[in-house]
């Protein structure tokens, strides 16, 4: 008759687990995008809210365009998103020079 055997003791604390996932998926990000200018924790860290929180990813692209919109255009504006009733805007406001009041 054979006897099962009991399964593997972890003695690993889930402080070094975490870090050892982090370095995996920073493998990873770095093998699927070499050129990436962004630290790869920063993208893990994004991917895990957009997880944790369920927000609809496609919002990202919009406001990051339009900061980039506003840089390479006047380089002074806004970014606005308005959320209501769980649906989502995004607007980009850029300002003009100021113009003195009083001339």
């Amino acid at each position: 008759m054979e006897y099962m055997s009991s399964l593997p003791t972890i003695n690993d604390s889930y402080e070094s687990q975490i870090t050892v996932n982090n370095q995996k998926m920073q493998e990873l990000l770095k093998t699927l995008f070499p050129d990436l200018a962004v630290p790869y924790d920063a993208i893990y860290q994004m991917l895990s809210y957009i997880q944790d929180t369920k927000i609809n990813a496609q919002i990202l692209p919009h406001v990051v365009r339009g900061i980039y919109n506003i840089i390479i255009g006047t380089g002074k504006g806004q970014v606005i998103i308005h959320i209501r009733n769980n649906v989502t805007n995004v607007q980009t406001r850029e300002n003009n020079d100021d113009i003195d009041t009083l001339g």
